[in-house]
């Protein structure tokens, strides 16, 4: 199953996202989520503000 590293660079943090919609949320777009933006729109919207990474399977930590 795909989860998601979602990196915020304003203010310096990272998530893992279960889901394309918890990626929406964590970049503030739940409602465009609702009105059906495409996860591909969401990626050119947040360019430079935030870093989304795809992988499958486990992480166990993050470092720089």
């Amino acid at each position: 199953m795909k989860k998601f590293i979602l990196i915020n660079y304003e203010f310096k943090f990272s998530s893992i996202c279960d889901n394309e919609q918890e990626v929406f949320e964590g970049c503030g777009y739940e409602e465009e989520y609702k009105e059906g933006m495409s996860f591909k729109d969401l990626l050119e919207a947040v360019k430079g503000e935030y870093e989304i990474i795809e992988f499958e399977g486990t992480i166990s930590f993050l470092n720089d």
